[in-house]
């Protein structure tokens, strides 16, 4: 199971010490996550669609999201969408992605749902989030530099966005948690 759950055992996973330092660690995951990503320009070109760079198989998608999507493919091979704690940006590409381990049962611990807020959390991260933490590349000397920092900064913003919704899916269960008390 991810670290996120630690458990197999349906009542601890979901006991309120239980969720509130699963809740703590996540945060200051993401706050690392963001102080890594603030070291590298802005670099709005990778989130520019379709993608300004040559890229195999990318049809309309920005650098950014072609190398997100190439990511979850490979992370979907390996089960870390099977984990109930983890959604994918791509889910119609994970879908489509073959297995290589043997599968798990995780224990049933959340109510069926559909709610996966990555497609808004992208965007308002890539609008609001990175223009606050990132420098500008609008200085001519710095725009040398900037393309030679595409793909670690697409590398730090697939790390920021998957703790962040890791952290705000979270809350499923939270909620789960205080119906079941109910």
């Amino acid at each position: 199971m991810d670290t996120a759950l630690e458990t197999w055992d349906p009542a601890t996973t979901l006991s309120l010490p239980h969720i509130r330092a699963q809740l703590i660690r996540l945060e200051d995951t993401v706050l690392f996550h963001l102080i890594e990503r603030a070291q590298f320009p802005l670099n709005s070109t990778i989130y520019t669609t379709p993608s300004p760079l040559p890229l195999p198989n990318a049809g309309n998608l920005s650098f950014m999201d072609w190398v997100l999507r190439s990511q979850e493919e490979l992370q979907a091979k390996i089960r870390r969408f099977q984990s109930p704690d983890q959604f994918p940006f791509f889910p119609e590409a994970v879908s489509r992605v073959p297995v290589v381990l043997p599968e798990l049962q995780y224990p049933r611990v959340l109510w069926d749902n559909t709610v996966n807020v990555n497609s808004d959390l992208k965007s308002r991260y890539v609008s609001s989030v990175l223009p606050a933490v990132c420098r500008p590349t609008d200085r001519a000397e710095r725009v040398h530099d900037a393309q030679e920092n595409y793909g670690s900064s697409a590398t730090a913003d697939i790390m920021c966005l998957q703790s962040l919704s890791q952290r705000i899916h979270f809350g499923k269960f939270v909620a789960e948690s205080k119906f079941r008390q109910e």
